[in-house]
């Protein structure tokens, strides 16, 4: 195991072996923790607080996971008109046709493209057909379940993992769940209501 001091890290970051043009994602539970000259303007510009899960959060993540894909897209698209999840950036088909490829492309290599074959089934497959107005209930009957703030995205996304084809169970059993999850969270570190 490797240790890094402070120094041996602010030198890193920014001493005379640091390299320029570079971007630090850095990350940790405990921000308070940190030293002032790690966090300086210069050294960390940018300082983002993810919260723990509201329940708009929870809302919206429901909505996302159960919204039969084609309704996500037309709602994504009337948001902000077409995105990349609906318009390709390149439409293979079109560059197989050597009419249309670019006179700079033409010392590229040739790729075969062959449509891929899944084997089993799909969970959309198995999934109940929703209509909008049921996932938008559902989803609310979801957020209304979970306390403001107790508990993380990652912690949600994981439980509707596990219901990815029972969306109605995913509400159903959600205050058990719920419950089980805050009692797994020690009191010293359980965040305040505020």
């Amino acid at each position: 195991m490797s240790r890094v001091s402070l120094s041996g890290l602010l030198n890193a970051l920014d001493g005379v072996a640091a390299q320029e043009g570079r971007i630090l994602f850095a990350t940790t539970n405990k921000y308070d923790s940190l030293d002032p000259a790690l966090c300086r303007p210069g050294r960390m510009d940018i300082h983002i607080e993810f919260k723990l899960a509201s329940k708009y959060q929870a809302h919206e993540l429901y909505q996302r996971f159960y919204l039969p894909d084609s309704e996500a897209e037309q709602d994504s698209e009337k948001e902000s008109g077409p995105t990349a999840a609906t318009t390709p950036l390149i439409d293979l088909d079109e560059i197989m046709d050597s009419s249309k490829v670019p006179s700079c492309a033409s010392t590229l290599p040739t790729v075969t493209t062959e449509k891929a074959v899944m084997r089993g089934f799909s969970h959309l497959e198995r999934a109940p057909k929703l209509s909008r107005a049921q996932v938008m209930q559902l989803a609310s009957h979801f957020s209304d379940a979970i306390p403001e703030r107790k508990l993380s995205m990652a912690n949600l996304q994981g439980y509707l993992m596990a219901y990815k084809v029972r969306p109605f169970d995913a509400v159903k059993d959600l205050p058990d769940w719920v419950e089980k999850e805050l009692a797994k969270v020690p009191p010293e570190i359980k965040p305040d209501d505020s």
